[in-house]
């Protein structure tokens, strides 16, 4: 559960909220606030001892295109970003997690960022090879460091942050989200279920693009000439108590197939 002597505190910019953080043991960044939630309630010994809301952080809920990019801001709800559709794979992605409620609350920076080992919405962000504006606290005396990096160089089976640092934005080409791309989702019980495979394809002109999120113990992605390469660069799936490895890996081969179809 939460503690009694919560704190919560509202920045107005990105550096006010990295100094907050560095002000507070056991802060923590909100925007939707769902996964911090589920863990208070799921453990008595949670540690946060003050909640940053960074929603009136203009970079952090930024939704604009400019010089041919889209960027999106880390604490848009999926549900904005969904009904926006600017970018139709990161949509359709979007619109297999969770309920409308949710997503209603659930930011693109907490799904990407969270603990939850899927993480859906990072997929086609990595296809895209997404740039992200982040900031850190400064070392001693030195101010905040923003900094724009490459999503790819820092994910490394989850998203690679430094203490206090705080994802603002993510940014794309557009002419990335005009390309041919193709989603599938397969879940076990139902669409409001965590997925037993999500595939996001997407054909570019040196082959194809293949991510992947369910099926492996963390978001996967790679490229190859032909869907076939691509699929047998991600590696065997996992097996466990929802579904073994061989039915993984023969439910990933058909969504490919079907997927393939969808591009022909």
């Amino acid at each position: 559960m939460m503690p009694n002597e919560l704190r919560y505190l509202r920045p107005d910019s990105a550096e006010e909220a990295v100094a907050v953080w560095s002000a507070h043991t056991g802060a923590r960044y909100l925007a939707g606030g769902t996964e911090i939630h589920t863990m208070a309630r799921r453990s008595a010994s949670y540690p946060v001892s003050a909640l940053i809301d960074i929603k009136r952080i203009a970079e952090a809920s930024a939704l604009s295109i400019a010089k041919g990019r889209l960027t999106l801001g880390a604490a848009l709800p999926l549900s904005a970003i969904a009904d926006d559709g600017a970018f139709p794979l990161l949509t359709a992605t979007i619109r297999g997690i969770a309920d409308r409620t949710t997503r209603n609350r659930l930011s693109i920076g907490g799904n990407i960022a969270g603990m939850l080992p899927y993480r859906e919405a990072i997929l086609p962000l990595l296809l895209a090879d997404a740039l992200c504006l982040s900031i850190a606290p400064g070392s001693g005396s030195e101010p905040p460091l923003r900094r724009e990096w490459r999503l790819r160089e820092r994910f490394d089976k989850r998203l690679l942050l430094d203490p206090g640092e705080l994802i603002l934005s993510f940014s794309l080409p557009l002419a990335f989200a005009a390309l041919p791309w193709s989603h599938r989702r397969r879940t076990r019980t139902g669409p409001v279920d965590y997925p037993l495979a999500t595939l996001c394809l997407v054909r570019e002109s040196g082959g194809f693009l293949l991510g992947v999120s369910g099926a492996h113990p963390y978001p996967v992605f790679a490229s190859g000439a032909d869907g076939a390469a691509a699929l047998k660069a991600l590696g065997a799936p996992k097996g466990d108590q929802r579904a073994t490895a061989e039915y993984r890996a023969a439910l990933m081969e058909t969504m490919l197939s079907s997927a393939l179809e969808e591009l022909s």
